[in-house]
Formats: C-alpha cells, structure tokens, sequence
C-alpha cells in the first residue's frame, strides 16, 4: 500500500523553526537516491541568500518528521522538482508536487541525467526566470549579502542584486546598512565600490 502525508493543521509562525529570516524559502523535492544531489545544493544557495529545505526521504518519516516537511511545504515560497530518471519511483516526491499545485506555489523542475550535478546558478537562474519571484528572490539576495562573511562571499550575491530592475525601499536600507561593516570589508575597494554603485542606480 502507497504512503501517504498525513495532513496537520500547523501555527502561522511555525515557518520561523524550519526557514532562516529574510532568506528566499525554497523546498527541493528529489528522489531520495538523488540526496546527494539536493544537499549540495544547500550550502552555495544560503550564501546567495536561498534557503534550501532538503527532506530526508531516505528514512520512513514519523509523524513529527512529516509535520517538518509539511511546514516547509505550507510556507515555501517555490518549490524545485530535480527531475532524474529516479524520481518518479520516490514514495514522497508526488505528494509533495501535488501539496505545491494544490497551494498554487511556482513548481519549477530541472530535468538531469542520472551523472550530472546541478548547480546553485542552474536554480537560481531557473527561478530568475519566473517574474512573479523575483521580488522575494531580490530581498533573499539582500539577505545573503548582509550575512555574508568576507568581501569575496559577497562578490556573487552582487552580481544577482545587479541584475534586480527593482529594489524596494526596505530591501534599500538594509543594502546601505552594509556600508557599516567590519574593518576587513572596509579595506575592501571593490566591495565598497560595488555597494555604492547598487546604492546609487536605485536611489529614490
């Protein structure tokens, strides 16, 4: 007999537990032959300002587990299918994609052979192409670059922010609270130079 999610009624704050503040939440659904694959996608998306949720479905999940994955489902913001010819055989992979559709979540799928590996910058690029994301997308890369530990960690959440046509007032004050950074950013030209070039195109 299939497995199915049991559906619990969860807190509306409950996503603080599960998602880091401020971050782009995206809940990645792979087959569990494919873990690999997805966990290491997590680390490179946070630094960029993604927080990527990886459910372990290589373990029969208890209830407690299944009501973490629910909560991750009910407040993703977009939801990444890593299509490999395993997927399908995954018990928990179509639950997931229906829980998405069900809550009109962006359903994004990357196709993959079964040797390839897949980057941060093929998923980033992926949802960059959904307009209707871009908006949260932009404050998770505000978000990577305020918590971004050296001047060359914050080079590649620069090179998304530039890309952003718009910028909201709030995402802007915290772009200009990076300038009051420790004296290793100070020493750094490029860093500095970068701010104020993202500060000054989308000044108000």
């Amino acid at each position: 007999m299939r497995e199915r999610m049991i559906v619990r009624q969860t807190t509306s704050d409950s996503y603080k537990q599960i998602w880091a503040p401020g971050y782009f939440r995206l809940f990645i659904s792979h087959s569990s032959a494919d873990k690999a694959v997805a966990t290491d996608l997590v680390l490179p998306l946070h630094r960029l300002g993604v927080d990527a949720f990886v459910a372990h479905q290589s373990i029969r999940p208890t209830l407690r587990w299944q009501a973490v994955i629910q909560q991750a489902l009910r407040s993703m913001h977009a939801i990444v299918a890593i299509l490999t010819p395993r997927f399908r055989r995954s018990k928990w992979t179509d639950q997931e994609v229906g829980f998405a559709l069900a809550r009109r979540v962006r359903i994004l799928s990357i196709r993959m052979g079964s040797d390839e590996r897949l980057l941060d910058e093929d998923v980033i690029d992926a949802l960059w192409e959904v307009p209707s994301l871009r908006q949260r997308l932009t404050s998770g890369f505000v978000s990577g670059l305020q918590h971004a530990n050296s001047p060359k960690a914050a080079m590649p959440v620069f090179d998304r922010l530039e890309k952003a046509s718009q910028i909201s007032a709030a995402d802007m004050n915290r772009i200009e609270s990076c300038s009051n950074r420790t004296a290793a950013y100070s020493a750094s030209l490029l860093y500095h130079r970068r701010l104020k070039r993202l500060i000054a195109r989308h000044a108000r």
